[in-house]
């Protein structure tokens, strides 16, 4: 019987992979797929929501737009080396060189990772972990049978749950994904359960809550943030909302379970796209005969609709709520 044999790690830092990191999210934030998975850009981390923030730093990048749009946003990240330098110049009188030393990883995690998953072993040969000041607080390849190299990104706020369910999702992100066709929040609950409540984290983790990521509520403070910050670092924003044959649609996926009454409310808010609806607005199309309504029913209503939104994987923050004054959409 042959012992089982553990991947190499390596641990990498510097303002070449900073400017990297920084291009692959210039490339992929004006698509708003991450944003619209519920994902904050802010300057800074918050450390109660550090798996839901991604960290841009303040820079003009008004010059880049047209250069990033042509990019392949992969991981790890590859860019002309000119791209590279001139995002290098923008971060050199700020840079901060972060210290791979982080953690160690408990010698003892991929023997018990293995044990649990022996069909899996030998599908790691080297992890390669750059730490970063910006990004989201992880970011990985999947590993499959014909690529055993796994790429991490870390955020320096990381900490070793956070790259112990990372090596676990490169493991079985593919196979779930492409073969079981599972959704995003599936594969992380999958994930999670295996760290937290099976032999693979005892004595590694002592109490972790169960990751509700794509769940996660962000306060609305901190959307406001996230918005204006966007608009302040120029980042395009677009709608993705559209009504086909009286179906609404988010990108081309179907909003499904909505009353009609949920639907025409949805729609008002579609037509209004980026701006508030007063709560008067919103009454007249939930109560369209009578001038009197009730705000404690169209917040339960809002709050039905930001569900069905979470049972069609989306997160609920889509539907921006400003206080005794309306709501929005982005």
């Amino acid at each position: 019987m042959t012992s089982t044999k553990y991947p190499s790690i390596t641990w990498e830092t510097g303002i070449h992979h900073e400017a990297l990191r920084i291009l692959y999210y210039l490339k992929r934030l004006p698509e708003r797929e991450l944003q619209n998975r519920g994902f904050l850009v802010l300057p800074r981390s918050y450390p109660k929501l550090n798996n839901k923030i991604i960290v841009l730093p303040q820079f003009d990048y008004s010059s880049l737009w047209q250069k990033t749009s042509r990019l392949n946003p992969t991981t790890p990240m590859t860019a002309p080396e000119n791209l590279i330098d001139q995002t290098i110049e923008l971060l050199k009188p700020s840079y901060v060189k972060p210290s791979t030393n982080l953690f160690e990883i408990p010698p003892n995690f991929f023997k018990k990772l293995f044990d649990f998953l022996p069909d899996y072993s030998a599908m790691i040969d080297q992890i390669n972990i750059i730490v970063t000041n910006c990004g989201t607080i992880s970011q990985f390849n999947a590993i499959t049978k014909t690529h055993s190299t796994l790429t991490i990104y870390l955020r320096t706020d990381a900490n070793l749950n956070d790259l112990c369910q990372v090596i676990i999702l490169s493991l079985i992100r593919h196979q779930l994904q492409n073969q079981e066709h599972r959704n995003w929040g599936e594969i992380q609950t999958v994930s999670d359960f295996i760290l937290h409540h099976t032999t693979v984290g005892t004595n590694i983790f002592k109490s972790i809550p169960m990751m509700t990521a794509l769940q996660q509520k962000q306060s609305t403070t901190l959307n406001h943030l996230s918005q204006k910050y966007l608009d302040h670092l120029g980042i395009p924003q677009q709608n993705c909302w559209s009504t086909k044959n009286e179906q609404i649609y988010f990108q081309d996926k179907i909003i499904s379970g909505l009353t009609l009454r949920q639907q025409n409310l949805l729609q008002l808010l579609i037509n209004n796209y980026g701006q508030k609806v007063s709560l008067d607005d919103i009454a007249k199309i939930l109560w369209p005969n009578d001038e009197n309504y009730s705000l404690w029913a169209m917040v339960k209503e809002i709050a039905r609709i930001r569900k069905c939104l979470v049972n069609n994987n989306l997160p609920g923050s889509l539907i921006k709520s400003y206080r005794k004054m309306g709501y929005s959409l982005s």
